[in-house]
């Protein structure tokens, strides 16, 4: 932690005279860092409104308690103690098992009144002597005038960075969150892990967040992909630093406990709409932009670490791509994030089609067919996509008609389906409920493909009730057998027409229409049939 790249400065009176400690805390982490970490190992907490009064004097019991919650033996606090400690310290007083414990751990000791006087404030010495006794010093590594061979070791080693002033003042709140991140990120005496491995934690410094289940699917959910190993996360988890690098704290080696950004002022987000070779146009901070992302920048897409040249295929509207930059506005890194930022695909119905996804249209920007729209512009059976990141509604129109003729790897569970030849992946819910086996449309149907933003069928319709007239050029005819769900075989005439708008589709009719061939034709649909 002792990194000296950020100072800041925290002053606190500690007595009105000339006592004072003043505190200016040699970290590149802010001091609501510093607290997190703690409140994290429940060493410290707020009040119950949220303030952590970090002006407020610490007492002995205080301090013992926050010794001991930072401490090994944490997990072996008595619930209650049936004789007192000490004889100013009830067995019923608040703190008494942990004075009880921190005592008989060698960590802590009374005065020779046999009173522990823990309501004194607890004094600048005192909770040096504390922290060096909880990294394995005892009295006999120092001189017999205390406490100047305890302040002398404890410089020594960092644990009193950022802290300066006469010994006997008392400790502050927000002094004694230095002095315990400092015991955190101190070596053990006569070993080389630090303190911090005693409460089963680690730090683990430069670790970039990539991706949770949010982003990629492979990973589990609950947990994270780091460069530092993939970990558990909590709940409350802020996903919001994903792409950002920082300092983690791990627990028990699989869990991340806190995680403190260490350089968020140059880590910017674009949300794109579209790319160019490597410019990605897109929005951000609600203002369309480009940037041009060198090929060779590294880039981290879920659990893969490749270059911009190797993501940008997979790139697509509503990604979002974290640019890490240095000082100088070069790119570091990208974070590339598909997750699930472009929702839908939508069947746009009557009514309230959009409700699953945004209130209402009124200040969403329409782009219908690349083209900036209006809501009256959206017709029924357009396939709509809809982005939060950009507040776009993206509206696709191409669809094809033709015959149903198979699905795989069954009717039952369809992932794709073949129409008058042609083979489509599907996707979405509504796409499936119609081309299932529980759904309306049957092999051999003439049925409309909605195809969404991958060519993929997001929905299906059967033609008639796509369209009441249908006008084109019919440039064949001829009969064809069909197997339906049940595996049956039946047979039926079809035509191949060319509609205005260059497509040429398939429809059944009831009879051969080989007398049109060639001709301009207009149909009309009866059960089913053109």
């Amino acid at each position: 932690m002792k990194k000296k790249l950020l100072i800041f400065f925290l002053m606190m009176t500690m007595l009105i005279g000339i006592n004072t400690i003043n505190c200016a805390a040699e970290s590149e982490y802010t001091l609501d860092d510093q607290i997190g970490v703690l409140k994290s190992l429940n060493v410290m907490k707020g009040d119950p409104n949220g303030n952590f009064r970090l002006d407020d004097y610490v007492t002995r019991a205080e301090f013992t308690k926050m010794a001991i919650a930072i401490s090994p033996v944490r997990n072996a606090v008595a619930s209650q103690l049936s004789v007192s400690p000490f004889k100013d310290v009830s067995y019923t007083y608040w703190a008494a098992p942990y004075i009880r414990l921190a005592v008989t751990s060698g960590y802590i000791s009374g005065y020779t009144d046999s009173t522990f006087r823990p309501s004194n404030q607890v004094t600048y010495a005192e909770a040096v002597t504390v922290a060096l006794k909880l990294l394995g010093y005892t009295d006999d590594d120092f001189g017999a005038a205390w406490p100047y061979g305890q302040m002398g070791t404890a410089s020594n080693l960092g644990l009193t960075d950022g802290i300066s002033g006469d010994y006997n003042s008392p400790l502050t709140r927000g002094a004694c969150v230095i002095l315990l991140n400092n015991l955190l990120d101190t070596k053990i005496k006569s070993g080389s892990s630090k303190y911090a491995s005693s409460v089963d934690c680690e730090i683990k410094e430069g670790v970039i967040l990539i991706a949770t289940k949010n982003e990629d699917p492979t990973i589990s959910e609950g947990k994270i992909y780091t460069t530092g190993g993939t970990y558990k996360i909590p709940d409350d988890f802020d996903r919001n630093y994903i792409g950002a690098r920082g300092d983690i704290v791990v627990r028990n080696g699989d869990e991340i406990i806190d995680f403190i950004a260490t350089d968020t002022a140059n880590l910017e987000k674009i949300v794109v709409y579209s790319t160019l070779g490597n410019a990605v146009i897109g929005y951000e901070g609600g203002v369309l932009t480009q940037v041009t992302i060198p090929t060779t920048t590294t880039a981290y897409m879920g659990t893969a670490i490749s270059t911009f040249s190797g993501v940008s295929p997979k790139i697509d509207m509503g990604t979002v791509i974290t640019m890490k930059k240095d000082k100088k506005g070069n790119i570091e890194y990208i974070n590339v994030n598909q997750g699930t930022n472009l929702k839908g695909p939508i069947v746009v119905t009557g009514g309230n089609w959009y409700g699953s996804y945004v209130s209402d249209l009124s200040n969403v920007i329409i782009i219908r067919d690349g083209v900036k729209s209006t809501v009256s512009d959206i017709k029924k059976n357009d396939i709509a996509y809809y982005s939060a990141d950009l507040n776009m509604m993206f509206v696709y129109v191409n669809s094809k008609t033709g015959i149903y003729e198979s699905a795989s790897p069954n009717k039952d569970m369809p992932s794709s389906i073949t129409v008058s030849g042609v083979t489509y992946g599907l996707e979405g819910v509504d796409a499936f409920n119609a081309l299932c086996s529980t759904g309306s449309l049957e092999y051999g149907d003439t049925i409309k493909v909605l195809l969404g933003k991958d060519g993929k069928v997001a929905g299906a319709v059967s033609a008639d009730s796509a369209s009441d007239t249908v006008y084109g050029y019919l440039v064949g005819s001829g009969k064809k057998t069909f197997t339906n769900a049940k595996g049956s075989t039946y047979s039926s005439y079809y035509i191949e027409l060319v509609t205005p708008d260059g497509d040429k589709n398939e429809y059944t009719t009831a009879v051969s229409c080989q007398n049109y061939v060639n001709r301009v034709v207009k149909l009309t649909f009866s059960d089913g049939n053109a």
